[in-house]
This record gives C-alpha cells, structure tokens and sequence, in this order.
C-alpha cells in the first residue's frame, strides 16, 4: 500500500523529551522510521511547532547530507510552525516579555484561549528530560552545507503576539529553505495558532499540502 497524503508530526518542545538538538533528531528518525513502516506509507508531509520545527529542519536536513535506508520514504512538504531558528533570541524574547507583564504573559504571548484541554493534557505529560529552550539554548539553524539548501518545499508559518515571533520569522528560514517556500503570518495569534484560530490555520495547511501532493 502506498499512502502519500500522510501527516507526521514533530513533536513541540513539551512533549520531545530529549535534551539535546542531536539526541532528539536521532529519536524523530527512529519514530518516523516506525510509524511509516508500521501504516505503510512511502510518501509524508513533516509538520514542526515550536522546538518540533526546529527538528522537523534538523531531520531533513540530515536527510539530504547523508543518503540512507530512509531514502525510500519522500517527504513532500516541510511545515515549520513558529518554529525557532535561533534558540537563543527565542529565550531572550520570553525573559523579556515575561518581566514586562508576568500575569498576562500566557495569555498575550503564549495562547490566547488560555489553556485549551488538549493543551493541558499535553503540558501534564511532557518529556521527562526537558527542561526548557536553556537546554538547548546555542542552537542556530544553518544551512545543510555552505552554499545549500533545502529542496523540499516550505511553508512557514509565523504570529506577530508570539513570544517567539522575532526568532521564528520567514527572513531567518527563507534563506535556508531554497526557493520553493511560502509563508503565512497570523496577525491575531500567539504561540498556537491552530487552537487560536483553528479554522483558518486548518485551511492553510489543507491547501499547502494538496499543492504539494501529486495524488491530490
């Protein structure tokens, strides 16, 4: 069976677990490597929130230095979603902003809805070694060799409330991301855009995706 129009998730930074930028790329292929092995799936769409973008970039690019067993599987799209390319603005932004207005951090910076059930659930099993962006507070994407790119096609997807927004704008990814990139930006979102305007964000990947997609 061949399945192309399959969504696999990097994991957001809560959830991973690992401590290091290396560690976690090497657990995302062994999990990637199971699950299209297990639904027989040859073809993925690779979606990265937050840390999860971060490495969601760091897998692929690895893909594309050293050619592997995993070249059976094709990746048809990279969707980064706030995702951080420089960990440490990424720290310095929420230092920040956390201090300027602690009660209403969450709320302005984070998620707007306050904190959606699902969102709880995750926050209440998080990795156990995770201890937050300092713990991996020098990662800096760069491009896969110099001079080089991704080939794979982009979306990112920035919000201008997010805590993260200056580390996570398309001006730091398009240049790593050759030139098969789009971008969408929510102007009325924080850090979870798809629980702060669902709909919209649903649509945006719904129709990325199929563009990207020669079965669709």
């Amino acid at each position: 069976m061949r399945i192309s129009f399959f969504v696999l998730m990097a994991l957001f930074d809560l959830i991973f677990g690992s401590y290091s930028v290396a560690l976690s790329v090497d657990d995302m292929r062994a999990v990637l490597r199971r699950a299209l092995q297990k639904i027989g799936a040859q073809e993925f769409h690779l979606f990265g929130h937050s840390y999860g973008g971060s490495l969601a970039y760091e897998y692929l690019k690895q893909q594309q230095i050293a050619a592997d067993e995993e070249e059976q599987y094709i990746c048809r799209s990279l969707i980064l979603c706030n995702a951080i390319q420089n960990m440490q603005v990424a720290n310095s932004d929420y230092d920040r902003l956390y201090a300027e207005n602690p009660k209403g951090f969450w709320t302005r910076r984070v998620c707007r809805l306050g904190i959606p059930d699902s969102l709880q659930d995750a926050l209440n099993n998080l990795g156990g070694t995770w201890n937050g962006m300092t713990s991996v507070l020098d990662y800096f994407a760069i491009p896969p060799a110099r001079g080089q790119t991704l080939d794979t096609p982009a979306l990112i997807i920035s919000a201008t409330a997010d805590f993260a927004y200056e580390a996570s704008k398309e001006k730091n990814w398009r240049p790593l991301l050759g030139n098969k990139v789009s971008s969408f930006e929510f102007g009325n979102c924080a850090h979870y855009p798809f629980y702060e305007d669902k709909d919209r964000f649903a649509g945006l990947l719904d129709g990325f995706m199929k563009r990207n997609d020669p079965k669709k």
